[in-house]
C-alpha cells in the first residue's frame, strides 16, 4: 500500500512576522521554517501504519520554494520513504486551489492508496486544501480526524464536530484524511534517520512537468498586507460588582461611545 502525506513548509509559530516594503508579502529574512505542525500529525499516522506493515510505502508531497527541500528532509528523517516536490520559486503567492491542483496531479501520478494531511496550515489557516484535494481526486474525505482504524479496504475515522461532539465515518480507500492535534504524538528524528534521509529520493518537478497551466488557477491577488492593530490602553475597573457595572456602562457610553 502507498500512503501519501501532504507536507507544507510554514514559518515557525514563534516567528515575529514583518511585512515587506512592497506591502504585499511577508519579509522572509531570518524566518525559521518548519513542517506545518498538523502535517506532522499526518506524517506520524502514516508512519505508524508503516511500523505495523513494512510493505507500506510513505511518500510525501510538497508544493513550495527551493528551501522547502530542507523541511522535506526532516520528514524523510522521521521515516518517510521518498518525496515528490513541486518547486514553485518564481510563481509568487500560491492560493489554495493552485496548491490542491498540483498536489492532485502528483498524487495521481504516484497511484497512492490514500492521503493524509493536516486539517489546515498554521500560516494562512484556510482549511481548504484538504477538501479541494478530495474533490479534485473524487475521493471520500474525513477532516478534523482524531482517531483512525484500518479495516481491510476501508478506514474508520473519528472526527471532532461542533459542540464537542464526535462523528464516526467509514471511508473506502482511496480516500483523503485530514488529521488534527490529539490523534498522536509525532516522533523525533533519530540520528540513524537523519543520516538515512540524505540518501532518500526527493523528486523535484516544475508545474509544467505536471501539465498545469497556472494562468487558469490564479483567481485572485493580494492588494495589501497589514499587521493587526496594536491593542489599546487597558483599564482595570475596581470596586464592588455593582460599582464596576455602573462604571463599565459609563465608560462604554462616554469614552468608547458604543452604547
Amino acid at each position: 500500500m502507498k500512503i501519501g502525506v501532504c507536507i507544507k513548509e510554514v514559518a515557525d509559530t514563534a516567528t515575529k512576522i514583518v511585512i515587506s516594503d512592497d506591502g504585499q508579502s511577508i519579509d522572509k529574512t531570518n524566518i525559521k521554517h518548519i513542517i506545518n505542525p498538523y502535517d506532522e500529525f499526518a506524517l506520524e499516522e502514516a508512519l505508524r501504519k508503516k511500523d505495523q506493515d513494512q510493505s507500506v510505502e510513505v511518500i510525501t508531497f510538497t508544493v513550495g520554494p527551493k528551501r522547502a527541500s530542507e523541511t522535506i528532509r526532516k520528514a524523510l528523517a522521521m521515516g518517510a520513504d521518498r518525496a515528490v516536490f513541486v518547486d514553485d520559486d518564481g510563481i509568487g503567492f500560491n492560493e489554495t486551489f493552485m496548491v490542491a491542483t498540483l498536489l492532485s496531479k502528483m498524487i495521481t501520478a504516484e497511484s497512492v492508496d490514500m492521503v493524509f494531511l493536516g486539517k489546515q496550515a498554521v500560516d494562512d489557516d484556510c482549511y481548504q486544501v484538504g477538501p479541494m484535494l478530495a474533490g479534485l481526486l473524487d475521493w471520500p474525505q474525513a477532516l478534523n480526524v482524531i482517531a483512525l482504524q484500518f479495516e481491510g479496504d476501508r478506514v474508520v475515522a473519528t472526527r471532532e464536530v461542533e459542540g464537542g461532539r464526535r462523528e464516526i465515518l467509514a471511508l473506502q480507500r482511496p480516500c483523503v484524511v485530514g488529521v488534527t492535534k490529539g490523534i498522536n504524538e509525532p516522533r523525533y528524528a533519530a540520528l540513524k534517520g537523519i543520516m538515512a534521509a540524505k540518501k532518500k529520493e526527493i523528486k523535484t518537478l516544475l508545474h509544467s512537468d505536471l501539465g498545469v497551466d497556472l494562468g487558469t488557477l490564479q483567481t485572485f491577488h493580494i492588494d495589501a498586507m497589514a499587521l493587526p492593530p496594536e491593542r489599546g490602553e487597558v483599564k482595570i475597573i475596581e470596586g464592588e460588582p455593582a460599582e464596576q457595572a455602573a462604571t463599565l456602562v459609563r465608560l462604554l457610553r462616554e469614552e468608547a461611545k458604543v452604547i
